[in-house]
C-alpha cells in the first residue's frame, strides 16, 4: 500500500540542544548524536521533509541526504510563535 501524502516532521533539536523533553536522551540511547542531521538520519525512509531551525541552515545539505530540509523558526517562546510554526508547516504542505 502506498501513500501519496507528504510525511513531515519537526526536529526537536536546534544545533545540538534538545528543545524540550527527552529527545536528546532518546537519541543518545538509540546510538544517534543530537543534531538535526541525526534526527533526519533516524527518520530516514519514514519522512519526506524535516523542518529544522533557521539557525541550522548550515546543515541543510547534510539533512538533504535523508529528507528534504525546510527552514523555519523552531524556538517557540510564546503562543504567537507556536501558531506561526504551525502555519508554516501547514502552508508548505497543504497550499
Amino acid at each position: 500500500m502506498s501513500c501519496s501524502a507528504r510525511r513531515v516532521a519537526v526536529s526537536p533539536i536546534v544545533g545540538v540542544t534538545p528543545l524540550s523533553g527527552p529527545a536528546g536522551k532518546f537519541m543518545k540511547a538509540m546510538g544517534y548524536g543530537t543534531s538535526p542531521v541525526e534526527v533526519a538520519r533516524y527518520y530516514n525512509g519514514l519522512i519526506d521533509e524535516l523542518f529544522i531551525d533557521q539557525t541550522d541552515s548550515s546543515v541543510a545539505k547534510q539533512v538533504s541526504q535523508f529528507a528534504v530540509p525546510r527552514l523555519a523558526p523552531l524556538i517557540m517562546q510564546n503562543l504567537d510563535a507556536k501558531i506561526h510554526l504551525a502555519q508554516v508547516v501547514l502552508r508548505d504542505n497543504y497550499s
